[in-house]
């Protein structure tokens, strides 16, 4: 089974936030687009746009239903914008969704999202008029449990990732395992993979990855309970689709994919072995901006008239 070596996470890491032209602007680092939250779940979007800024992304927007629009406009990063998707109450709309979509290179749905019929009819919509790479996670997994076949009536040349926890895996799989090892659902998910042409990320304690060519991954190995936490799967979600908004120029699907699941739970063990294996989301995404300066510091002594001020204030 493949694995993403520590040598080529650090690379990976050099490449994302270090090796950057002084001459680049906003848009060379992509544009990603988060849709999620409903009134039972009114933070999730916000929870994954948290980790979303710590990817480098250029550009980050956020779209919610008007169940909760007001509190997500009202408690969004500064630096972000908002794209009006609103249907009524917890549902989206998908007016106008081909031309709102149309910038963005990675988008995330599902986290936070009610299951209902004009979700269904939304995510259908999105699949059709999405460009680059969709992120399924929640909510739009759940719809898909009953309604896998609209996978197929997908933009052909949209790439789509599915997260499930394991226990959205055995809804989504139809799986008669119950196991909180996630390599007891590799078969299945390698069916539901090649069938649909998709890569689904089966995340847990240790994380497997299987690619829409039969391909499997494992995650990485180290459990930390710091994740067994409401908020860090939308925080994993978020982390993946800002690095997806601009990283597939410089690394496959599948090695993205595995660098954020490793990213989020390496930065999961640094704040537990600081504060103990409960943290909150703060002290995780403050580890993933340690890791960072770890692995860049290489970068750093090399480029003498790198703007390393200019660094600490995005790791802040």
């Amino acid at each position: 089974m493949n694995e993403l070596s520590e040598e080529r996470f650090r690379s990976l890491t050099r490449l994302f936030y270090f090796d950057r032209d002084p001459e680049s602007i906003k848009n060379d680092y992509g544009k990603a687009l988060l849709i999620g939250s409903s009134s039972s779940y009114p933070l999730s979007i916000l929870i994954a746009s948290l980790l979303a800024e710590k990817t480098g992304a250029g550009y980050i927007a956020l779209s919610s239903p008007s169940s909760v629009s007001k509190v997500i406009q009202n408690r969004m990063p500064l630096t972000e914008i908002y794209v009006p998707m609103e249907g009524e109450g917890d549902d989206f709309s998908s007016l106008g969704l081909a031309e709102k979509v149309s910038p963005f290179s990675s988008v995330l749905f599902g986290n936070g999202v009610k299951e209902s019929g004009n979700n269904k009819l939304f995510l259908e919509q999105l699949l059709k008029t999405a460009k680059g790479t969709l992120v399924l996670d929640a909510g739009a997994l759940a719809i898909l449990s009953s309604s896998p076949e609209i996978l197929k009536e997908r933009n052909p040349s949209l790439s789509v990732v599915l997260t499930p926890h394991l226990g959205e895996a055995k809804k989504l799989l139809k799986s008669g395992v119950s196991s909180r090892n996630g390599e007891d659902y590799l078969e299945e998910a390698l069916s539901f993979a090649e069938t649909y042409g998709v890569d689904v990320l089966l995340k847990s304690s240790k994380s497997y990855l299987v690619a829409k060519d039969g391909s499997t991954y494992a995650g990485d190995s180290i459990p930390t309970p710091s994740l067994a936490k409401a908020g860090s799967g939308d925080g994993l979600a978020g982390y993946l689709v800002g690095l997806l908004a601009y990283g597939r120029k410089e690394a496959s699907l599948e090695e993205i994919i595995l660098y954020a699941d490793s990213m989020i739970h390496k930065a999961a063990r640094a704040a537990e072995n600081e504060l103990g294996p409960w943290p909150c989301l703060d002290p995780i995404r403050s580890s993933v901006s340690s890791i960072c300066c770890s692995a860049g510091k290489e970068t750093f002594l090399r480029k003498e008239n790198y703007p390393t001020e200019a660094c600490r204030c995005f790791f802040r």
